[in-house]
């Protein structure tokens, strides 16, 4: 039983006398990310009310401009129309129909490519702008479809 006693201690001791000689060393290292400064636009396409010409009423619409841009990224988006002429085109004849975009609802502040909104990235979340469309009455213009492209630049 001694003999046990003693094999026991001399292993305790053998593990202890390891763990003293032991050593540890350490050290550091950094992690890096860049974040892209980045900005994207979008909007649906507005289809307009049917404008009779006769009555002396405009033909009103709304889009909402979606900006998506890094947080904090400040942004300007302006708007340009086809040859900056700010008319609605049929697919054929030389008919044209004037109309504007506005930036607020009252239908003052013209929203073009000399007139910008402006924002400040809100990270995965758009910012949304709505763009009010007016097409003045009593316009002399025949019957039709009539279209026009609207370019949106976002300047950031």
């Amino acid at each position: 039983m001694m003999s046990r006693i003693l094999k026991l201690l001399a292993c305790a001791a053998l593990l202890s006398a390891s763990s003293a000689f032991a050593q540890t060393a350490t050290g550091t290292f950094t992690v890096t990310a860049t974040v892209a400064r980045t900005c994207t636009v979008g909007a649906n396409s507005v289809i307009l009310p049917l404008y009779d010409p006769t009555v002396g009423t405009t033909s009103d619409g709304t889009t909402t401009i979606n900006v998506a841009c890094t947080r904090r990224t400040p942004y300007t988006v302006t708007l340009a129309s086809t040859g900056n002429l700010w008319q609605l085109s049929p697919a054929s004849g030389s008919d044209r129909l004037n109309y504007e975009i506005y930036s607020d609802s009252s239908h003052m502040t013209r929203w073009n490519e000399s007139t910008a909104v402006t924002g400040a990235g809100a990270g995965h979340v758009a910012n949304q702008h709505v763009a009010y469309i007016r097409v003045p009455a009593s316009q002399d213009t025949g019957e039709g479809e009539y279209r026009d492209t609207v370019t949106m630049t976002v300047s950031y």
